[in-house]
């Protein structure tokens, strides 16, 4: 099994923790994700998902000859058109994972969910087909547990779970998130005791050199 790869995307955005759900076609990524969304909202969390679209050159929304498509045509990078609560953006340069994790900065969120962009170094669920599926296990870095729909893997090194046990795949992942949530409080905490450092040390300064100035 590979190793993470440490993105600078990873370190970016260690504030704020990111689950892939990845896995061949029809391997059941939309359901799970589904699933830990309800469950994720329950718990009183705010999640932001993305979705890799497989089908290159295949629009999302058909927008021929609209208003937004003549802004793309005529030259905008980035256009956006927003309606009762739905945004659609289009950015004729293409969008990275990265510039898309940064925009989802500004919605405040407690988790993002990623289906798909296999090949990042997120912690990954890896939900498994069929016996051919397992040759991801040796090709993605940093899977945190499997999903498998035939047999258990004997010889894995991670959690295996039966796609039918829905009670223990959710149960760890709520158990692993928690984990995630507590490191992203402490790294906060962190943040702020050094910011606070900094502020006083800087104060501090300031009076040692007024008070020179003044005895002199």
């Amino acid at each position: 099994m590979k190793e993470a790869n440490g993105h600078g995307i990873e370190i970016m955005n260690q504030e704020t923790p990111i689950l892939q759900v990845v896995g061949y076609q029809n391997s059941g990524k939309t359901t799970l994700i589904t699933q830990l969304i309800k469950m994720l909202k329950e718990m009183g969390y705010r999640v932001g998902t993305l979705k890799h679209h497989g089908h290159d050159g295949d629009a999302l929304y058909d927008d021929t000859n609209k208003d937004t498509n003549q802004h793309c045509s005529s030259g905008a990078v980035v256009t956006g058109v927003i309606s009762k609560g739905q945004l659609q953006i289009t950015n004729g340069d293409n969008f990275s994972l990265e510039k898309l994790l940064e925009m989802y900065r500004a919605f405040s969120l407690d988790i993002i969910m990623i289906e798909g962009f296999k090949n990042e170094s997120f912690p990954k669920v890896l939900l498994l087909r069929t016996p051919e599926d397992e040759k991801l296990l040796y090709e993605l870095n940093n899977i945190v547990f499997v999903i498998s729909w035939y047999h258990p893997l004997p010889n894995s090194q991670i959690p295996v779970f039966s796609i039918w046990d829905e009670i223990g795949y959710l149960t760890w992942t709520q158990s692993f998130i928690q984990k995630k949530m507590s490191s992203k409080r402490e790294h906060l905490n962190l943040q702020s005791v050094l910011r606070f450092s900094k502020r006083d040390a800087f104060i501090n300064k300031g009076v040692d050199i007024v008070e020179n100035n003044y005895y002199r």
